[in-house]
């Protein structure tokens, strides 16, 4: 019964990892799916540790057991490879977003450029054409006061 819920998990790990982006609640319930897993065989098999482990502590294993064994360890081998591929993954997905962002920061940057651009123009424009007044009406005033001193003509 242990082995069959055992199954049932992996196999419901497997279907999540396979079909989208791992997330850490996943990995951790495989990560304690496959430690659970290697304790259980280990404490079958009469040994403590997986360097204990030798050809002929598993020869003590029937045929059928062997074989659940084996799937067993297949599954849990994919889940935890499409765990490492989905994880690779993740740094291009934020990546990918930080690119973005950085392309909207630049791209307000810019317009923030061109109407700051628009005001110095605008500002400019006004400062030009009233010193461009101020200094006509000081030249028609200085040369009233020419024609005054030079006796009116």
């Amino acid at each position: 019964f242990a082995i069959a819920t055992h199954r049932a998990t992996l196999c419901s790990i497997e279907m999540r990892t396979s079909t989208s982006q791992s997330d850490p609640e996943d990995f951790e319930e495989l990560k304690k799916s496959s430690v659970d897993h290697i304790q259980e065989t280990l404490q079958e098999l009469g040994v403590e540790r997986t360097g204990q482990l030798s050809p002929f502590a598993i020869s003590k294993l029937k045929k059928d057991r062997l074989s659940e064994l084996l799937l067993d360890t297949l599954c849990m081998l994919n889940d935890l490879t499409c765990s490492v591929v989905d994880s690779s993954y993740a740094p291009h997905g934020v990546t990918a977003e930080l690119l973005e962002a950085q392309k909207k920061i630049i791209s307000l940057q810019s317009e923030l450029l061109e109407c700051k651009q628009e005001k110095l123009d605008s500002v400019k424009t006004v400062v030009q054409s009233s010193v461009r007044e101020t200094v006509k009406e000081e030249i028609k005033s200085f040369s009233a006061v020419v024609q005054i001193g030079t006796g009116g003509s």
